[in-house]
């Protein structure tokens, strides 16, 4: 999973990602900055996430700060950028994460994946 988000971190003006279950649970969170010391978000993330109520794909623009929402088969990824960040680069970079999440769901476990390596 650091694999998928690390392409988002590396854009330019991309402060963080984090993976936010439907249960509102924080996955996964890397940061490029500090700010992830400043950030109290575990309290929050499932008032937020019931909030979005099955919307696909959001972006939000604050003063110091746009948050880009792409929900996933895992949850939401939420990409924390500067407001000089190119959203539409953040954009393309998300609609690409889906279909790579969406295989790491779909991973078969026990019996189902020893059956798969043996064939």
């Amino acid at each position: 999973m650091k694999k998928i988000f690390n392409e988002l971190l590396e854009l330019p003006g991309v402060i963080g990602v984090l993976l936010i279950d439907d249960a509102g649970k924080i996955r996964f969170r890397k940061f490029n900055s500090t700010i992830s010391a400043n950030l109290k978000l575990n309290s929050a993330c499932g008032q937020f996430i019931h909030a979005l109520d099955g919307i696909r794909e959001a972006d939000l623009v604050f003063e110091g700060m746009n948050i880009h929402l792409q929900h996933t088969p895992l949850g939401y990824a939420m990409v924390l950028a500067s407001p000089m960040a190119s959203m539409a680069m953040i954009r393309l970079h998300s609609s690409t994460l889906g279909g790579s999440l969406q295989k790491k769901a779909q991973k078969p476990k026990g019996l189902r994946r020893w059956l798969a390596r043996r064939q």
